[in-house]
């Protein structure tokens, strides 16, 4: 799902000049037991709005897992 969504945003970021990174601790498990639409819709959010305020440099989500 991840890769899904940076990929829906790559070329936005990179008309802008921006660099969109995601990076997955491996110690996130591979599935998660969540609402899978409704995770998707809050992540797109989080990097649409963040293209929408950044004009430079790069925009980087981390996801880790702690327990």
């Amino acid at each position: 799902m991840m890769k899904d969504v940076q990929d829906m945003f790559v070329l936005q970021a990179t008309a802008k000049g921006l660099n969109l990174q995601i990076d997955i601790a491996p110690s996130v498990p591979y599935s998660v037991r969540s609402d899978e639409r409704r995770l998707k819709q809050v992540i797109i959010n989080l990097i649409s709005n963040s293209l929408k305020f950044t004009n430079e440099g790069s925009i980087i989500i981390e996801c880790d897992f702690n327990h």
